[in-house]
């Protein structure tokens, strides 16, 4: 909205210049015109049919079979002289196109019929763009010019050439740019003149003297589809009063009294063409930064999204691990085991509790840091994703609680089982000493009984002697 009250802005100051140094020129008719960027249907012109607004263009139809498509504006063009320069595309996926568009400038206003999509036996003027080839001359595409009256019948099947005032061949059917055409009504003479291959100037293509074209007729555009078919496109759409008042005349920078006016009069339209199109910049760039924008926050939150995941399967990860190791744990305080097993498993306990206890002190700080990335815009389309990643950091806060409540149940079952351990050392260094002592005195009762023997013996043998 606000870009249109600026060009409405520039329109009314060059307008002022205008009245003041050359009467005769009359800016665009904003009421009459339109071109891009379309943020809503337009809202001084009516769409029948297949008709459609779109941001960069307003759609007739689309690539379909049996579309008919018409916008003809509400109210009538109060001025005798004008002109129209109509921007569009013509395109398709087929060979053969099908059936093309036309231009009105009619007494009757948004009927559909069989020419082009609007009524036959119409009053005012048709230009006619043809894309197929019904008469099989092989001269299609072309441009036509047919005066209605009322009674003349356009005859589809013969391409109109029984009602043709004038016509052009022109390939603007897939042109790789858009088509311009310039149809310029002045002083009872029509001349068309078309741009199809993206040059800066027309081509001329029809000149009609002695025309008659009542002031107080609808303009309107429309295009039909039939069996084949085809995308037709209007891009822009510019309307100028041309008609000349008593002081234009004075002092009309068209007149031929005064021809150094000319000058003059193309210097004030570049300068006007040179503001619309820094304006339609202006706008296409504020609708490139919103487009990118909108790209880079749903780009940000997929990168959020597998972030997520990616820290998901680790915590599934350290879950499993740990449910693991709490039976381990069980397993072991049960069972009591003694001797080098036991130091060896809980030497492997806290060294895997450790590791474990570390990655999870990692992965709450990545969540952490990965919340800094959510603005209020996220959090309100992504509020479900939002309330699972809380919901992950408490559970993970939880494990990381049970992580260290097993590291001190570890340490406390270490400290039993050390002095379970040195209790039985002291016990087995006691029973050792008095086991020595035992032994030795046994070895010198049993040597004192050896002596004894040896003695008796000797004895023995000496009474014997």
């Amino acid at each position: 909205m606000s870009s249109k009250i600026l060009l409405l802005f520039i329109s009314c100051l060059l307008l002022c210049h205008f009245s003041q140094t050359n009467r005769a020129y009359k800016p665009i008719q904003q009421h009459y015109s339109f071109f891009p960027p379309f943020y809503e249907q337009l809202p001084h012109w009516d769409f029948t049919g297949s008709a459609k607004s779109f941001q960069d263009y307003i759609q007739l139809t689309t690539d379909e079979q049996h579309q008919q498509g018409l916008i003809f504006h509400k109210t009538l063009a109060a001025f005798k002289y004008w002109e129209a320069e109509i921007e569009f595309k013509i395109h398709g996926s087929t060979d053969d196109g099908a059936d093309g568009m036309a231009f009105w400038y009619t007494k009757e206003r948004n009927e559909i019929g069989t020419v082009f999509g609007s009524k036959n036996q119409f009053t005012g003027l048709g230009i006619f763009l043809d894309t197929h080839d019904n008469d099989r001359n092989k001269n299609n595409p072309f441009v036509q010019a047919m005066i209605g009256d009322g009674e003349k019948t356009y005859e589809t099947n013969l391409d109109g050439s029984t009602t043709s005032a004038g016509q052009c061949s022109a390939e603007f059917r897939n042109s790789n740019y858009k088509t311009k055409l310039l149809i310029t009504y002045l002083d009872e003479t029509l001349t068309v003149k078309i741009n199809f291959n993206g040059r800066k100037s027309y081509s001329k293509c029809i000149y009609l003297e002695n025309i008659q074209l009542p002031t107080g007729y609808y303009f309107g555009l429309s295009a039909a589809t039939g069996l084949l078919y085809d995308n037709h496109e209007i891009h822009k759409f510019i309307v100028k009063d041309l008609t000349p008042n008593e002081s234009d005349k004075k002092y009309s920078i068209f007149s031929e009294e005064d021809p150094t006016k000319k000058e003059e009069k193309e210097k004030i339209f570049s300068k006007y063409n040179e503001l619309e199109q820094y304006l339609k910049k202006l706008i296409n760039e504020k609708q490139y930064l919103i487009d990118l924008e909108n790209k880079n926050q749903q780009e940000a939150e997929e990168e959020i999204y597998q972030y997520f995941l990616k820290i998901t399967d680790q915590y599934e990860q350290l879950t499993s691990k740990l449910t693991t190791m709490l039976e381990f744990v069980d397993f072991h305080s049960k069972n009591q085991p003694t001797g080098t097993s036991i130091h060896l498993s809980l030497q492997d306990l806290d060294t895997t509790i450790s590791e474990n206890n570390e990655d999870i002190t990692m992965i709450v700080k990545q969540i952490e840091k990965m919340s800094n990335f959510f603005n209020d815009d996220i959090v309100k389309k992504n509020q479900d994703f939002k309330d699972n990643l809380d919901q992950f950091v408490k559970e993970a806060n939880d494990l990381q609680n049970v992580v260290q409540h097993m590291v001190d149940e570890q340490e406390l079952l270490e400290t039993d089982i050390r002095r379970e351990t040195g209790s039985i050392h002291s016990d087995i260094t006691k029973k050792r000493h008095l086991t020595f002592w035992i032994f030795f005195f046994l070895c010198q009762i049993i040597f004192l009984i050896f002596i004894w023997y040896w003695k008796h013996e000797e004895k023995q043998k000496i009474k014997v002697l």
